[in-house]
């Protein structure tokens, strides 16, 4: 029945970034908790923010990047896509990102 009904548009922000990270349970035996841990976790939550600067909705890292474009010559091999349509790409910038030493692309 909520379908019919008038709803709220849903609007939100989102930064990826492809790394190695650190995940499950975490704690001792009276307090534990399941979450991420690791600098890629921080960088993406950086990138997310960077949207409202940017007036993007959706960054990647360059490390999400080169692994999306990367193709073998696998026949059969696809460039990336989602539900059948492509994924363009296109460089916005480069971010200071405190605790890094370098900037990150986006």
């Amino acid at each position: 029945s909520w379908q019919g009904e008038p709803m709220p548009i849903l609007r939100f922000r989102c930064g990826i970034n492809t790394a190695r990270v650190m995940v499950g349970n975490f704690g001792c035996d009276y307090r534990i908790s399941y979450t991420v841990l690791g600098d890629g976790v921080n960088l993406a939550s950086r990138i997310e923010a960077a949207n409202k600067t940017l007036r993007t909705v959706v960054l990647v890292s360059e490390s999400t990047f080169e692994g999306a474009t990367t193709t073998s010559s696998s026949p059969g091999e696809q460039d990336p896509c989602v539900g059948g349509e492509p994924i363009e790409f296109r460089k916005v910038g480069r971010l200071a990102v405190p605790g890094k030493a370098e900037v990150v692309t986006v």
